[in-house]
């Protein structure tokens, strides 16, 4: 039935994104390698440089991949499984909350820290790490006024209204990584909250 981008948000409706990303009949989709470049403008295709080792990078398919790789042409179906970040796509929890904190306000990805600086035992600083911003003005204002508002919903009337019971007022996506054919989805949630005047963003895996 009619939906719109609130809706198709807070309810995951898979279908809205199929048609945004790959298109159908008259409507002319975004196609993978723009879907590509906007992934790598949120920072999901880059370390995002934490103080810890072994971080990975996440990957976004493209045709010339999979044709080198599988051996197998770049279908319409690939387009809608990367439209919804599922297929072959890898992200990392802590690229995901770069990018819902870069949602939450209102454009700007922040550098995570382990460590904010290190002193002496007598309180005389020994190093403050002031890299915090890793990229400004990412994202159009205005779709990200419009996510950040389905976000909220998705909690007033979506998938995740148990978090109404939440004394603040959390905005949040759910989600499914479908990584088995023989084993359960795990589940994906990404959130901001208060809405009004984020102060803290989340990302949880619950591994099946």
């Amino acid at each position: 039935g009619p939906t719109n981008v609130y809706k198709a948000i807070s309810q995951s409706v898979n279908t809205f994104f199929y048609i945004l990303g790959g298109g159908c009949k008259d409507i002319q989709g975004l196609g993978s390698e723009n879907i590509r470049k906007k992934a790598l403008e949120f920072g999901l295709l880059a370390e995002t440089g934490v103080d810890l080792t072994g971080e990975a990078k996440g990957f976004f398919p493209t045709p010339e991949w999979k044709a080198e790789v599988k051996n197998e042409p770049w279908y319409i179906g690939d387009t809608y499984n990367l439209s919804i970040g599922q297929g072959d796509v890898l992200v990392t929890p802590i690229q995901m909350t770069m990018l819902t904190a870069a949602i939450a306000n209102g454009g700007t990805l922040y550098k995570p820290h382990l460590v904010d600086h290190f002193s002496t035992r007598e309180g005389d600083l020994i190093f403050r790490d002031n890299d915090w911003v890793s990229k400004e003005s990412v994202g159009d204002s205005n779709a990200l006024s419009v996510v950040k508002r389905a976000m909220r919903e998705t909690v007033l009337t979506g998938s995740a209204r148990s978090l109404l019971v939440v004394p603040s007022s959390v905005s949040g996506k759910t989600g499914t990584a479908q990584w088995s054919s023989a084993e359960e989805p795990h589940g994906w949630f990404i959130g901001f909250a208060p809405y009004d005047t984020p102060e803290i963003a989340i990302t949880i895996l619950i591994e099946s």
